[in-house]
């Protein structure tokens, strides 16, 4: 066993291993916008092998590369994990280089994020080099989304599993890199950012220049979730990264969307200073659903706390009743 030092991920988050351990259902980490950052990437691994009895997998929502894909490193070799790490394509993930953002080959970006898929027992969305996929675990659905490639396919054959979702009751998470839509604090936690980002992409999404690689303006998969909660089915929430700042809440057609802050230390765009060496240097999410009981339980493990002092460790939803139980 790897011994604890000061710096060590697991001592510096020892205060919410009681939240951690009191979670019941399916549980998982959450991250996002790692960006190639592999001495992260490691921690993160050492955190999940740590507590492997309870975390059943981990999740990254996009950005696995760093700004673009010539910064790349095969983190999965760097640091084998005990639990399989699902992964998500994101905008910078696409990117080939360059002064103006554009999609490269979707070859080479499925050739960087999935060649250690083999052992994940998803299925995959049948089209070349998918990276679109769901697997079941107990009653729950996760659906990864290409936010990039193949949309009006990929489209409708979502639309296809979450019939199939419905008929069998299954509670269904969404991931994509690229939040669904603008999320709104609609349910006042401390969790969602203090700063207004719905109004910095709306003016990107005016600009339409250089970051011409937002889902925001263009058709993607809001719609189609939406349908499914409206036609009875049971939704958990869409989970995302891409803004570099934690969000909670729903979309203006009513999907719930839990975003995660970036995992690389790199921070000037987001609300948190990042310390190298301290409990700042890292940030994901623990996440649990509990399907029999309706509830979603986030606990951030790493940064905490926001330029503006707001801490924030823990939160529990009643996502069928659409209300906060708790918050720490």
């Amino acid at each position: 066993m790897e011994e604890e030092t000061s710096t060590d991920i697991v001592a510096l988050n020892r205060d919410v291993e009681p939240a951690l351990l009191a979670t019941t259902g399916l549980t998982f980490v959450h991250t996002a916008d790692m960006h190639g950052m592999p001495t992260l990437w490691a921690r993160m691994v050492r955190y999940i092998d740590h507590y492997a009895d309870k975390i059943a997998f981990a999740l990254h929502t996009g950005d696995y590369c760093g700004g673009y894909q010539g910064i790349y490193t095969d983190m999965y070799a760097a640091s084998p994990c005990r639990r399989p790490i699902y992964n998500c394509v994101g905008n910078h993930d696409c990117f080939p280089g360059g002064p103006v953002w554009h999609l490269g080959e979707k070859a080479v970006a499925h050739g960087l994020l999935f060649n250690h898929a083999a052992d994940w027992g998803a299925t995959f969305f049948d089209c070349p080099h998918s990276m679109s996929y769901y697997k079941d675990m107990g009653d729950v659905r996760l659906i990864v989304l290409d936010d990039y490639y193949d949309i009006w396919p990929t489209r409708a054959w979502l639309r296809g599993i979450l019939r199939e979702a419905r008929e069998r009751g299954l509670h269904v998470i969404t991931a994509q890199h690229e939040p669904s839509g603008y999320v709104e604090n609609v349910y006042g936690v401390r969790y969602h950012t203090y700063e207004d980002i719905n109004t910095r992409f709306r003016e990107i999404e005016l600009s339409r220049t250089a970051y011409d690689f937002d889902h925001r303006g263009r058709v993607l998969y809001e719609d189609i979730i939406a349908e499914h909660i409206a036609l009875g089915g049971q939704f958990v929430c869409n989970l995302a990264g891409h803004d570099h700042h934690d969000e909670f809440g729903p979309t203006e057609r009513g999907v719930l969307n839990l975003v995660v802050q970036n995992g690389t230390t790199w921070d000037a765009i987001s609300d948190t200073v990042r310390v190298v060496g301290e409990r700042s240097e890292d940030c994901f999410n623990v996440v649990s659903v509990d399907t029999a009981r309706g509830l979603l339980t986030v606990i951030r493990i790493g940064a905490n706390t926001d330029k503006m002092g707001r801490v924030k460790r823990a939160f529990c939803f009643d996502y069928q009743n659409k209300k906060l139980i708790s918050e720490v």
